[in-house]
């Protein structure tokens, strides 16, 4: 159980950029945290362009087709009866 306060979001990130600097050093800091920056356009209609209406079953069916026309060995599909 937590029972730490949490400390005010301005502190806590001053704190977390102090311990990467120490850490990682500038260069590698800048490049972890640029992982996380917003990203541009709209992800919901860059998915709606891209697969349409098609079910998440359709597209693996369809990487399995193209993966056996392109010599790929056959791999069982996968379900979700594995959690």
């Amino acid at each position: 159980m937590l029972t730490e306060t949490p400390q005010p979001l301005a502190l806590l990130t001053e704190r977390a950029l102090r311990l990467l600097l120490a850490e990682l050093g500038p260069i590698d800091t800048v490049r972890f945290l640029s992982q996380y920056t917003l990203g541009e356009g709209d992800a919901v209609a860059d998915k709606d362009r891209l697969v349409g209406s098609l079910t998440v079953a359709e597209i693996a069916a369809a990487i399995r087709q193209a993966q056996m026309a392109a010599g790929a060995p056959a791999r069982a599909p996968e379900t979700d009866d594995a959690a």
